[in-house]
């Protein structure tokens, strides 16, 4: 079984949400922060579907971490012996207060 991952790997992947993360004025606000846990379906030709917040801060971060990852690089499915197969897939966000 060769798991998904995004096209370029989990490392670009990082970097991209990292880079492309716009922290929520509301969040900024009330000091929010923390991590967002999303799941989602990776279906068989990469797109991505069913998305769910695992463990959420709220105050915007929840929705942007959706907007990040359906914004962001492809995805390759999981292949088993070859043959693409939909899988879950797990993404942590870190929402980090400026300093």
């Amino acid at each position: 079984i060769i798991l998904a991952e995004p096209v370029g790997g989990r490392k670009a992947y990082d970097k991209y949400l990292q880079n492309s993360l716009r922290y929520p004025a509301q969040a900024l606000e009330k000091k929010i922060k923390g991590k967002v846990t999303v799941q989602f379906t990776v279906r068989t030709d990469g797109s991505l579907d069913e998305f769910s917040i695992l463990k959420g801060l709220g105050y915007g971060c929840d929705e942007e971490v959706i907007r990040l990852v359906k914004e962001g690089p492809q995805w390759k499915p999981t292949t088993e012996d070859e043959v693409a197969v939909e899988s879950e897939v797990v993404v942590r966000v870190k929402f980090a207060l400026p300093d």
